[in-house]
């Protein structure tokens, strides 16, 4: 697959084949073909600057998460086990 680039006096330059030109812009590759990857790319990154906005609400959300996966984690690993070591003892 041939890429093609434009220079800065506006013309259009083709690399050696199999190696991408320095710059090409992300709209481009995400339509080549073999070059679907780099969508999910931009989209992560919108993600993540999407996260840092609401940063405060989801610390919250994450302490509440860890909170109740202790306490199943407790209620139905930890005390069955130890209930299962003293009846052994």
């Amino acid at each position: 697959m041939e890429y093609e680039s434009k220079t800065s006096n506006g013309l259009h330059s083709t690399p050696q084949p199999g190696r991408a030109p320095a710059k090409v812009r992300a709209d481009e590759l995400c339509q080549q073909d073999g070059a679907s990857h780099r969508r999910g790319v931009g989209a992560a990154l919108r993600w993540l600057r999407a996260l840092k906005h609401r940063r405060k609400e989801l610390f919250w959300a994450w302490i509440a998460y860890q909170t109740v996966k202790g306490i199943l984690t407790t209620s139905l690993i930890w005390v069955p086990l130890i209930f299962w070591w003293i009846d052994k003892s």
